[in-house]
């Protein structure tokens, strides 16, 4: 069998991660503190949240806080770890990983953006230095997500059209959006 967690952000500082077997919920969650305070307006909290497709990274969309957070996450004990935040991401709002976890990609909602992170290194400042514009739209970008055919596919809000990465373990515009 394959369990899974169910991660949420409550409207604090903490990460709650919930454990799914072939039982049912675990209805008492895993809780890991230090992240971001939604806290105050509900609209603190809007954005998405993924884990890598490795299972052991974690990253947070904070559209109305204008940030990204990542850190690690321990698909053994649920606990999320080493939470550290990307400021300046405008609307941040659709998030997701590279098949190969070194890149991070960042949807800007009203800025129209999408940016691309190299997380490899694992350090802060490298990553946010990393911050690159991969494409820029005329309409608002919101949710990204990871295909099982390696790509990232971009929603492009009233547009008719979804937005591709074909190789988005490649840096910068060879990520070939």
């Amino acid at each position: 069998t394959t369990d899974f967690w169910v991660i949420a952000h409550d409207n604090s500082t903490n990460y709650l991660a919930y454990l799914v077997t072939e039982n049912g919920v675990q209805t008492t969650p895993v809780i890991s503190g230090g992240g971001v305070n939604v806290s105050g307006s509900i609209y603190n909290a809007i954005g998405y949240l993924k884990l890598s497709s490795g299972g052991n990274r974690l990253a947070s969309a904070f559209k109305f806080l204008n940030l990204v957070e990542i850190g690690n996450f321990d698909n053994k004990t649920g606990k999320v770890s080493n939470l550290q935040v990307i400021p300046s991401v405008n609307t941040a709002y659709g998030i997701e990983f590279s098949p190969d976890n070194t890149k991070l990609y960042s949807t800007d909602y009203f800025d129209q953006k999408l940016f691309q992170f190299d997380i490899s290194s694992g350090n802060i400042t490298s990553i946010i230095n990393s911050k690159s514009i991969i494409y820029t739209s005329t309409s608002a970008l919101s949710a990204i997500q990871l295909g099982p055919d390696g790509k990232i596919y971009v929603s492009r809000d009233a547009h008719g059209q979804m937005g591709v990465i074909n190789k988005p373990n490649q840096s910068g515009n060879l990520c070939n959006y």
